[in-house]
Protein backbone atom coordinates (compact mmCIF):
# COMPACT_ATOMS: atom_id res chain seq x y z
CA UNK A 1 0.00 0.00 0.00
CA UNK A 2 1.27 3.63 -0.69
CA UNK A 3 2.29 5.97 2.43
CA UNK A 4 0.92 9.14 3.15
CA UNK A 5 3.09 11.34 5.09
CA UNK A 6 1.31 14.50 6.37
CA UNK A 7 3.61 16.73 8.12
CA UNK A 8 2.28 18.57 11.08
CA UNK A 9 3.56 21.40 13.29
CA UNK A 10 4.17 18.89 16.13
CA UNK A 11 5.86 16.20 13.23
CA UNK A 12 5.19 14.11 11.26
CA UNK A 13 2.07 11.70 10.67
CA UNK A 14 2.42 8.63 8.38
CA UNK A 15 -0.53 6.56 7.18
CA UNK A 16 -0.98 3.35 4.55
CA UNK A 17 -4.32 4.12 4.88
CA UNK A 18 -4.77 4.52 0.98
CA UNK A 19 -8.22 6.93 1.64
CA UNK A 20 -6.06 9.94 2.43
CA UNK A 21 -5.89 12.57 0.04
CA UNK A 22 -2.84 13.88 -1.35
CA UNK A 23 -2.48 17.77 -1.88
CA UNK A 24 -3.32 17.86 -5.66
CA UNK A 25 -4.91 19.74 -8.16
CA UNK A 26 -7.78 17.54 -8.65
CA UNK A 27 -10.33 15.29 -6.40
CA UNK A 28 -8.98 12.16 -8.44
CA UNK A 29 -5.27 12.18 -8.18
CA UNK A 30 -4.00 9.74 -5.30
CA UNK A 31 -0.38 7.65 -4.71
CA UNK A 32 -1.39 5.63 -8.03
CA UNK A 33 -1.92 8.09 -10.40
CA UNK A 34 0.50 8.08 -13.40
CA UNK A 35 -0.76 10.85 -15.34
CA UNK A 36 -3.45 13.96 -15.55
CA UNK A 37 -3.52 15.98 -18.53
CA UNK A 38 -6.40 18.59 -18.20
CA UNK A 39 -5.91 22.02 -19.10
CA UNK A 40 -8.91 23.61 -17.50
CA UNK A 41 -5.96 23.54 -14.55
CA UNK A 42 -4.00 26.89 -15.21
CA UNK A 43 -1.30 25.00 -13.08
CA UNK A 44 -0.95 22.32 -16.43
CA UNK A 45 0.17 25.04 -18.77
CA UNK A 46 3.68 25.39 -19.92
CA UNK A 47 2.77 29.27 -18.55
CA UNK A 48 1.06 28.25 -15.87
CA UNK A 49 -1.58 29.97 -17.23
CA UNK A 50 -4.64 28.67 -19.42
CA UNK A 51 -4.44 30.09 -22.62
CA UNK A 52 -0.82 30.89 -22.42
CA UNK A 53 1.31 30.93 -25.47
CA UNK A 54 2.17 27.04 -26.39
CA UNK A 55 5.71 26.17 -28.57
CA UNK A 56 7.20 23.28 -29.47
CA UNK A 57 9.43 21.87 -26.97
CA UNK A 58 7.31 23.14 -23.73
CA UNK A 59 6.65 20.91 -20.48
CA UNK A 60 2.75 20.42 -20.05
CA UNK A 61 2.92 20.00 -16.30
CA UNK A 62 2.08 16.09 -15.07
CA UNK A 63 -0.43 16.88 -12.53
CA UNK A 64 -0.11 13.76 -10.71
CA UNK A 65 2.60 13.61 -7.65
CA UNK A 66 5.77 10.84 -9.37
CA UNK A 67 5.74 11.67 -12.88
CA UNK A 68 7.26 13.37 -15.60
CA UNK A 69 5.78 16.47 -17.83
CA UNK A 70 4.16 15.92 -21.57
CA UNK A 71 6.49 17.29 -23.82
CA UNK A 72 4.70 19.51 -26.56
CA UNK A 73 6.25 17.96 -30.10
CA UNK A 74 6.87 20.30 -33.22
CA UNK A 75 4.77 20.71 -36.15
CA UNK A 76 1.58 21.97 -36.33
CA UNK A 77 0.23 22.56 -33.32
CA UNK A 78 -3.48 22.02 -31.50
CA UNK A 79 -5.36 25.00 -31.02
CA UNK A 80 -5.34 24.79 -26.94
CA UNK A 81 -7.95 26.35 -24.06
CA UNK A 82 -9.49 25.45 -21.18
CA UNK A 83 -11.82 23.00 -23.38
CA UNK A 84 -8.82 20.88 -24.13
CA UNK A 85 -6.75 20.52 -27.64
CA UNK A 86 -8.46 20.87 -30.91
CA UNK A 87 -7.01 18.85 -33.66
CA UNK A 88 -7.24 19.85 -36.70
CA UNK A 89 -6.58 18.25 -40.44
CA UNK A 90 -2.87 19.63 -40.83
CA UNK A 91 -1.94 18.97 -37.09
CA UNK A 92 1.24 17.19 -36.69
CA UNK A 93 2.09 18.49 -33.20
CA UNK A 94 1.24 15.51 -30.58
CA UNK A 95 2.23 15.87 -26.87
CA UNK A 96 4.56 13.09 -25.84
CA UNK A 97 5.44 11.40 -22.83
CA UNK A 98 8.58 10.05 -21.85
CA UNK A 99 9.69 6.45 -23.22
CA UNK A 100 8.35 3.54 -21.66
CA UNK A 101 7.02 5.31 -18.83
CA UNK A 102 3.38 3.79 -19.93
CA UNK A 103 4.76 0.24 -21.16
CA UNK A 104 2.43 -2.20 -19.29
CA UNK A 105 4.83 -5.19 -20.19
CA UNK A 106 7.45 -3.39 -17.75
CA UNK A 107 5.15 -2.52 -15.28
CA UNK A 108 4.12 -6.31 -15.37
CA UNK A 109 0.80 -5.35 -16.13
CA UNK A 110 -0.57 -3.78 -13.42
CA UNK A 111 -4.76 -3.41 -12.37
CA UNK A 112 -4.98 -0.05 -13.70
CA UNK A 113 -7.63 2.53 -15.08
CA UNK A 114 -7.47 4.67 -17.60
CA UNK A 115 -9.62 7.73 -19.01
CA UNK A 116 -9.92 9.76 -22.18
CA UNK A 117 -12.94 12.80 -21.88
CA UNK A 118 -12.82 14.60 -25.16
CA UNK A 119 -15.28 15.73 -28.19
CA UNK A 120 -15.61 13.61 -31.19
CA UNK A 121 -15.05 14.82 -34.47
CA UNK A 122 -18.00 16.63 -36.63
CA UNK A 123 -16.28 17.16 -39.91
CA UNK A 124 -12.93 15.36 -40.83
CA UNK A 125 -11.26 15.65 -43.83
CA UNK A 126 -9.93 12.79 -44.80
CA UNK A 127 -11.22 9.18 -44.19
CA UNK A 128 -9.30 6.37 -42.16
CA UNK A 129 -7.73 5.74 -39.31
CA UNK A 130 -7.35 8.53 -36.77
CA UNK A 131 -5.49 7.42 -33.08
CA UNK A 132 -6.46 9.75 -30.38
CA UNK A 133 -4.27 8.30 -27.83
CA UNK A 134 -1.94 5.67 -27.85
CA UNK A 135 1.48 3.52 -26.04
CA UNK A 136 3.18 1.44 -29.10
CA UNK A 137 5.72 1.64 -31.83
CA UNK A 138 5.41 3.36 -35.03
CA UNK A 139 3.15 0.15 -37.32
CA UNK A 140 0.60 0.11 -34.78
CA UNK A 141 0.78 -2.60 -32.31
CA UNK A 142 -0.12 -1.06 -29.33
CA UNK A 143 0.04 -1.75 -25.60
CA UNK A 144 -2.76 0.18 -25.40
CA UNK A 145 -4.91 2.97 -27.38
CA UNK A 146 -7.90 4.38 -29.02
CA UNK A 147 -8.55 5.74 -32.52
CA UNK A 148 -12.11 6.29 -34.64
CA UNK A 149 -12.26 5.54 -37.95
CA UNK A 150 -14.28 7.93 -40.70
CA UNK A 151 -15.27 7.01 -43.98
CA UNK A 152 -17.09 10.27 -44.98
CA UNK A 153 -20.33 8.58 -45.40
CA UNK A 154 -20.34 9.88 -42.41
CA UNK A 155 -19.83 7.07 -40.63
CA UNK A 156 -17.67 6.92 -37.26
CA UNK A 157 -16.38 3.89 -35.71
CA UNK A 158 -14.88 4.09 -32.36
CA UNK A 159 -12.31 1.88 -31.07
CA UNK A 160 -10.32 0.60 -28.39
CA UNK A 161 -6.78 -2.04 -28.00
CA UNK A 162 -5.07 -3.77 -25.07
CA UNK A 163 -1.63 -5.67 -25.68
CA UNK A 164 -2.34 -5.16 -29.65
CA UNK A 165 -5.19 -7.25 -29.58
CA UNK A 166 -8.60 -7.69 -27.86
CA UNK A 167 -9.61 -4.42 -29.72
CA UNK A 168 -13.57 -3.26 -29.57
CA UNK A 169 -15.48 -1.44 -32.18
CA UNK A 170 -18.67 0.52 -31.73
CA UNK A 171 -20.54 2.26 -34.16
CA UNK A 172 -20.07 6.15 -33.30
CA UNK A 173 -22.26 7.75 -36.00
CA UNK A 174 -24.45 8.66 -32.99
CA UNK A 175 -21.66 11.02 -31.36
CA UNK A 176 -20.33 12.70 -34.03
CA UNK A 177 -19.50 15.98 -32.90
CA UNK A 178 -20.68 15.10 -29.32
CA UNK A 179 -18.73 14.63 -26.18
CA UNK A 180 -17.30 10.99 -25.36
CA UNK A 181 -15.52 9.63 -22.68
CA UNK A 182 -13.70 6.43 -23.03
CA UNK A 183 -12.32 4.36 -20.50
CA UNK A 184 -10.37 1.11 -19.94
CA UNK A 185 -10.00 -1.19 -16.98
CA UNK A 186 -7.39 -3.79 -16.41
CA UNK A 187 -7.82 -6.09 -13.45
CA UNK A 188 -6.09 -9.93 -12.91
CA UNK A 189 -7.54 -12.29 -13.99
CA UNK A 190 -5.23 -14.86 -12.42
CA UNK A 191 -3.35 -17.51 -14.41
CA UNK A 192 -1.32 -14.98 -15.62
CA UNK A 193 -4.55 -13.66 -17.22
CA UNK A 194 -5.68 -9.98 -17.25
CA UNK A 195 -9.60 -9.08 -17.74
CA UNK A 196 -9.55 -6.02 -19.92
CA UNK A 197 -13.08 -3.76 -19.96
CA UNK A 198 -13.71 -1.14 -22.39
CA UNK A 199 -16.98 1.89 -21.28
CA UNK A 200 -18.51 4.46 -23.90
CA UNK A 201 -19.80 7.13 -21.84
CA UNK A 202 -20.60 4.89 -18.48
CA UNK A 203 -21.68 2.07 -20.20
CA UNK A 204 -19.52 -1.54 -20.98
CA UNK A 205 -19.32 -1.79 -24.81
CA UNK A 206 -16.33 -4.49 -24.46
CA UNK A 207 -14.41 -7.35 -22.48
CA UNK A 208 -11.83 -9.85 -22.77
CA UNK A 209 -9.77 -12.17 -20.92
CA UNK A 210 -6.31 -12.35 -22.22
CA UNK A 211 -2.83 -13.28 -21.12
CA UNK A 212 -0.75 -9.84 -22.27
CA UNK A 213 2.10 -11.51 -24.49
CA UNK A 214 3.11 -7.78 -26.35
CA UNK A 215 6.55 -7.82 -25.73
CA UNK A 216 7.95 -4.41 -23.68
CA UNK A 217 8.50 -0.96 -25.92
CA UNK A 218 10.47 0.38 -23.54
CA UNK A 219 12.08 3.16 -26.54
CA UNK A 220 8.35 4.15 -27.13
CA UNK A 221 6.42 7.04 -25.90
CA UNK A 222 3.06 7.76 -24.78
CA UNK A 223 0.98 10.39 -26.83
CA UNK A 224 -2.02 12.48 -27.50
CA UNK A 225 -2.58 12.99 -31.37
CA UNK A 226 -0.24 10.26 -31.74
CA UNK A 227 -0.13 9.58 -35.44
CA UNK A 228 1.98 6.80 -37.14
CA UNK A 229 2.56 5.02 -39.83
CA UNK A 230 -0.28 3.15 -39.15
CA UNK A 231 -2.77 5.86 -37.82
CA UNK A 232 -3.75 9.26 -39.20
CA UNK A 233 -3.62 12.50 -36.45
CA UNK A 234 -7.14 12.84 -34.50
CA UNK A 235 -8.16 15.24 -37.55
CA UNK A 236 -11.10 17.11 -36.44
CA UNK A 237 -11.40 15.11 -32.80
CA UNK A 238 -11.00 17.34 -29.46
CA UNK A 239 -8.75 15.83 -26.50
CA UNK A 240 -10.21 17.36 -23.14
CA UNK A 241 -8.87 15.83 -20.26
CA UNK A 242 -6.94 12.18 -19.90
CA UNK A 243 -6.11 10.70 -16.13
CA UNK A 244 -4.50 7.15 -15.53
CA UNK A 245 -4.08 5.27 -12.31
CA UNK A 246 -1.97 2.27 -11.71
CA UNK A 247 -4.22 0.49 -9.07
CA UNK A 248 -1.42 -1.73 -8.19
CA UNK A 249 0.21 1.08 -6.17
CA UNK A 250 -2.87 3.03 -5.36
CA UNK A 251 -4.68 -0.46 -3.89
CA UNK A 252 -8.19 0.82 -5.30
CA UNK A 253 -10.37 -1.55 -7.33
CA UNK A 254 -10.10 0.04 -11.34
CA UNK A 255 -13.95 -0.09 -11.22
CA UNK A 256 -14.12 2.29 -8.33
CA UNK A 257 -12.01 4.66 -9.16
CA UNK A 258 -13.38 4.66 -13.17
CA UNK A 259 -16.67 5.05 -11.28
CA UNK A 260 -15.63 7.68 -9.03
CA UNK A 261 -14.07 9.62 -12.58
CA UNK A 262 -17.10 9.55 -14.04
CA UNK A 263 -19.17 10.80 -11.31
CA UNK A 264 -17.13 13.74 -10.58
CA UNK A 265 -16.69 14.80 -14.14
CA UNK A 266 -19.27 13.70 -16.65
CA UNK A 267 -21.80 16.83 -15.76
CA UNK A 268 -18.94 19.17 -16.70
CA UNK A 269 -18.76 17.26 -20.36
CA UNK A 270 -23.07 17.47 -20.31
CA UNK A 271 -23.07 13.32 -20.64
Amino acid sequence: MPTTTVVALDGAITTTDANWPLLAYDDQVNAGTMLLWDPSIAAQWPTGAIGGAVNAGDAWKNLSENFADGIQQAGVLPTYDATGAQFGAGTTGSIYWPAGLFDLKALDYPNFVFTCWGKLPANPTTSGTHRLFGFGNTTGAVSFGAWYAYNNTPLLGLSAVIDGSGASAVDATALINKAFCLQLTCVDAGAGQRKITVFLNNAQIAQVTKTPTLAAQPGVSFGLGKATSGFAGPDDAKISRVIMENCTVSGFDPEVRRAAEWKAKHAAFAL
